[in-house]
Parts: C-alpha cells; sequence; structure tokens
C-alpha cells in the first residue's frame, strides 16, 4: 500500500472514530468501565497515529494503565500530581476534583471594576459545585454597575473593603475537595432539581439519586445561578425563573449524558408556584408569569416525548432545600458549615427515601396531596400530576412584567466530567 493510500484509510478510520467524531480536540476525557479501556487506548492510539497525529500526555486514575503509559513513553510528564480539566484540577490518585486557583490580588495600585471582573473570571466552574460561594461575587459586579463606575475609576473605600473579603474567600475555594465519580452507569438514575429565589438571585441544584438494598446515594451533579435583573420583580415570578432555568439544565444534562434516570422530581418552597405549575393557571395579570408556565407545561410535553419521563412537583421545606444557598450571599464559614448538606443535599435523599410532608395551604386538597405526599423509585407512590383542570389556589401573586430570561449556558462538556464511572483517561 502506498503512502498516500495508507493515509486515507488512516483519516477514514480517524473519522469513524468514536474519540472525534463532530469535535475539534486538544483534550479528551473519557470515562470507562475495567474491560475495555486498555483495548480502548491502544485503538485509539493507533488510530490517531495513521491519520498522523500523536496522542501524548495521557493519565489514569488506573494504576495499571499509568504503568502503561509511562512504559510507552505519552503519559505526563510534567510532575504535577494534578490535571487541568476544564477549569479544574483533577487529582487521578484520588479520583478527586476542585475549582482552580485564582491568583491573589494585587495590592500594587487602585482596584477598579476592570481589575475585580478580570480576577473573577479567571474562576471557571461549569458544574456548579462552589456556586453558594461565588453569588456574592456576582451581587458586587451588579453593585459596582448600579454605582456607574468606569472601567479604569478607583473603588471607593468601602467598596475596596467589600472586594478584599470576596477576593479572599474565592481563594479558598481550593480547601473543597469533590469526588469526581457521582453515578453508577449500571443502576438507575432519579434526578432532583431544587430551585429557589430571593430578591437578588435565583437558582437551581441537581442530584442524581441511586437506590441500593439498604440505602440510597445522593450527589450533586450540576447548579447554576443567575443575578435578578436590576429592575424589581417579585419573589413568586423569580421563584418561577428558578424553576424554567432547572428545566433549561435539565434538558442540557439529559441531552449531553446517556445514564438512565427512572424519574424527574422538582422541590419547590413556593406553594404560590407549586399552584402555578400543577393547575396551568395563573389568576395575576401578569402576562410574563403566565408565559412560563405555559413555557413549563411544554417542557414537560418535551419530556415525556423525547425522554419518556413525567416531571413531578414536589413542595420542600426552605430550611431543607439546597438551591436556598444559590440565591444568597454564603461567606466561606457557611459554605464549609453546610458543604455536605450542598454536595449530597437533604438527608432524605440519602436515608428515609420518602419526601417530607407539610400542611400546604395555598394548594387546594388534590394539588396538595400531590405536592407533599412523595416516595422515591420503588415506593408506593407513582401517582401522575392533575391536568389544567384542577382546582386553582385562591392566593395570586402582584407581580409586575418580568424580561425574558437569557439563555443557560450548555453544560454538556462540563457534566462529562463527572456523570459516569471513574475516571480512566485524558490526555
Amino acid at each position: 500500500m502506498c503512502d498516500s493510500e495508507r493515509s486515507e484509510v488512516g483519516l477514514t478510520q480517524l473519522r469513524r472514530s468514536r474519540a472525534v467524531r463532530k469535535r475539534q480536540i486538544t483534550m479528551l476525557l473519557k470515562m470507562l468501565d475495567e474491560s475495555p479501556e486498555s483495548a480502548m487506548y491502544h485503538q485509539t492510539t493507533s488510530r490517531m497515529a495513521d491519520g498522523g497525529f500523536t496522542l501524548r500526555s495521557w493519565v489514569s486514575n488506573n494504576a495499571a494503565l499509568q504503568r502503561e503509559f509511562h512504559n510507552d513513553r505519552c503519559g505526563t510528564d510534567h510532575g504535577s500530581s494534578s490535571e487541568k480539566v476544564l477549569g479544574y484540577q483533577y487529582y487521578p490518585a484520588t479520583d478527586t476534583m476542585c475549582v482552580s486557583r485564582m491568583s491573589p490580588v494585587s495590592t500594587e495600585g487602585t482596584a477598579t471594576k476592570r481589575k475585580v471582573l478580570s480576577q473573577l473570571a479567571k474562576v471557571f466552574d461549569p458544574l456548579g459545585l462552589v456556586t453558594p460561594a461565588l453569588v456574592s461575587s456576582k451581587i458586587f459586579l451588579r453593585k459596582l454597575w448600579l454605582a456607574k463606575y468606569a472601567w479604569d475609576d478607583p473603588l471607593n473605600e468601602e467598596h475596596c473593603q467589600e472586594w478584599q473579603t470576596i477576593s479572599s474567600n474565592v481563594q479558598q475555594l481550593t480547601n473543597f475537595s469533590f469526588q469526581r465519580k457521582t453515578i453508577d452507569s449500571d443502576k438507575e438514575v432519579s434526578l432532583i432539581l431544587f430551585s429557589d429565589a430571593s430578591q437578588t438571585s435565583y437558582g437551581c441544584a441537581m442530584y442524581a439519586v441511586q437506590q441500593y438494598d439498604d440505602h440510597c446515594n445522593s450527589n450533586l451533579i450540576f447548579s447554576k445561578n443567575k443575578i435578578a435583573p436590576i429592575k424589581s420583580k417579585s419573589v413568586p415570578t423569580l421563584e418561577l425563573l428558578a424553576v424554567f432555568l432547572a428545566f433549561k439544565c435539565l434538558f442540557s444534562i439529559l441531552e449531553s449524558e446517556k445514564f438512565k434516570v427512572s424519574s424527574v422530581t422538582f422541590g419547590i418552597d413556593a406553594q404560590i408556584v407549586l399552584s402555578w405549575i400543577l393547575t396551568n393557571k395563573v389568576k395575576a395579570k401578569n402576562v410574563f408569569a403566565r408565559n412560563r408556565v405555559k413555557d413549563i407545561s411544554e417542557f414537560r410535553v418535551e419530556l415525556e416525548k423525547k425522554y419518556g419521563l413525567d416531571a413531578k412537583f414536589r413542595f420542600i421545606p426552605t430550611e431543607l432545600n439546597p438551591a436556598d444557598l444559590v440565591t444568597r450571599d454564603v461567606n466561606i464559614v457557611e459554605f464549609q458549615k453546610k458543604f455536605q448538606f450542598w454536595i449530597h443535599g437533604p438527608d432524605f435523599l440519602s436515608s428515609t427515601f420518602v419526601w417530607p410532608q407539610r400542611e400546604l395551604g395555598c394548594l387546594s386538597p388534590v394539588n396538595g396531596a400531590l405536592a407533599s405526599n412523595f416516595a422515591l423509585q420503588g415506593r408506593e407512590d407513582k401517582s401522575t400530576l392533575p391536568t389544567g383542570s384542577a382546582v386553582a389556589a385562591d392566593e395570586a401573586a402582584d407581580e409586575a412584567e418580568a424580561e425574558v430570561p437569557t439563555a443557560v449556558e450548555r453544560p454538556e462538556r462540563a457534566a462529562a466530567v463527572r456523570c459516569k464511572e471513574r475516571l480512566r483517561h485524558c490526555n
């Protein structure tokens, strides 16, 4: 075979390779089970070599593969115990990850809006693992915009002191370590999405729950936070936006990861928002809220049609809602105290299986029963949600129209880091 023919065959094989299909690659992360990992390494290396590409800097949390990489002289040679992966530092030896360290704030010169934004932009957390600790920085940036600083205007003394506190907290985020493995690929997953809002921000947190014989495992897989628009909005409107945001994140995760999802449940601590969603009706004269409820209804239909999943909506007390942490200023000390609650969710997800029950005065008896009585997969309650003909709640919110929220940044690449088996290869 001549060189040109060999090259053409190599390129054909390269196009067929799962590793490079529809992607331009500078770094590849692949999560594999035990059996095919070595074969995948040799096959990918061979096919890429046929196309004229040399794969290098392989690293794995599997000791046998690490030795093989070393013998083939294609492993990492920088001498560091960690690898940079999508804004995180990944430690193969422990299969853990943390956010990359932000350089210390320079004491030379005066702080400006440009310098503040430049420093905060260095913290890249696409999975939202440390979202609660970053809310204060987003709120601070909005303060600077409202104060009408030019890009290079020096900040006043009050804002300088606040910036020093925020930057100190952000630099300590590297002390928080997260297990990369969150899901067993051979078991079904129940996705639980909590949402919440305050006057300053709204957001959601998504947890993957897997049931075993005597317990459940619950792990945070994604969170998202947005600052409330400068134009004043009512809290119920922002709570509704949080549910809308949670749906957008849900579809992004489902599209990017092919794990087996058995159920999807939304935990909401605003009874009026539950009433809107469960009845498909908004009694207030609020066109925006009605449109968002319509969007959520369409999301539910799409979820059923595309994935065969029926979204359920349940009431969650505020003190048990982890999404509450992404709606307010949480300093590093409070984040440390609530770290386990944040990464695993409320205890009932991992132990009792049963959703907490509360009196729901704002909901009709039918909707109240559906929103408070719920057990995770494998238990007795598998009732369906009511249609728009259900009795509407008596309470309604007095709200002004809000602006349509911006689209959610797609977390496909980031979600691939944590949502499967132990990390085997990255180069």
